[in-house]
């Protein structure tokens, strides 16, 4: 189905200076926002500056839910308690969680484990602190990620003499990826964890992923080769972008048909995008 350009209206008013971001989310949480999020307490794992996640429970089927936030970074702690969203935040690490086991109804985690150097004390530590029978939606990019980029362009590969694996390195470079974990694997590593009954689906076709890459390229690919190769979160703190004005609606409106022209899923190749949903061991 086309991109949901009200969602992506949204999500560029949320990060104005992020537009591959903003493309990237609207299509990740269309997908999200297409399976029941739980009742009850939840635990957001990396919730980063909380904006995210407070649009997901915007658009959530309504429910009871309270949620804690958890992040590692004191800086995007202190933005997600700004919000007012949450209950409390924890600054933490994911795999050291200080709170009592079996106390969350559900645990969400969207577009984090891809970032974090070991996964599987993490998810080890989140079963813990789940209710025998509670949920673990996450999103991660997929094992076909790299497939689905376009490569080098013709510039880059004559005048950098840039290869695909070398393009792709600089791409996970830029974006703080660490992992494409295969459904094997993660369905070896969340079994390990104490987690069963598991669903898997696919989102970001190889199209959306491309059209993402196209606007990454011309944005934050521009700023990473000019500001010294930082990661995404140290160039927009440097740039004051952390805490920028929202986009005005008006001008998302316009922006968002400009982004998704001409873009359409192919359900025909493997996709970018993974989400697991995962129940508690009893």
């Amino acid at each position: 189905m086309p991109v949901d350009r009200s969602l992506l209206i949204e999500f560029l008013q949320l990060y104005p200076f992020q537009p591959a971001t903003a493309w990237w989310r609207a299509i990740e949480v269309a997908h999200l926002l297409r399976h029941p999020l739980p009742a009850g307490l939840g635990l957001d794992v990396g919730c980063g500056d909380g904006l995210l996640t407070r649009l997901i429970a915007a658009h959530a089927v309504p429910a009871e839910r309270t949620w804690i936030g958890l992040d590692a970074d004191p800086a995007e702690a202190a933005l997600a308690i700004a919000t007012k969203f949450y209950k409390d935040v924890l600054i933490t690490p994911a795999d050291r969680i200080d709170q009592p086991s079996q106390h969350f109804d559900f645990a969400l985690s969207n577009s984090v484990l891809e970032h974090i150097p070991e996964i599987d004390p993490v998810l080890h530590e989140v079963a813990r602190v789940l209710k025998p029978g509670a949920r673990f939606l996450l999103t991660v990019p997929s094992a076909h990620f790299h497939e689905c980029l376009r490569g080098p362009s013709p510039l880059r590969r004559t005048l950098l003499r840039q290869d695909r694996s070398q393009y792709w390195n600089q791409i996970d470079q830029r974006v703080a990826h660490r992992h494409y974990w295969t459904e094997e694997h993660w369905q070896q590593s969340l079994r390990a964890a104490g987690f069963g009954d598991l669903q898997f689906s696919s989102y970001f076709s190889a199209p959306e992923v491309q059209r993402w890459e196209t606007i990454s390229n011309l944005t934050a690919g521009v700023l990473y080769e000019l500001l010294g190769h930082r990661t995404p979160i140290e160039i927009q703190r440097s740039l004051g972008l952390r805490r920028s004005a929202a986009m005005p609606q008006w001008l998302g409106s316009l922006l968002a048909p400009v982004l998704s022209l001409g873009a359409r899923p192919d359900t025909g190749h493997p996709s970018g995008g993974l989400m697991v949903v995962a129940r508690r061991d009893a």
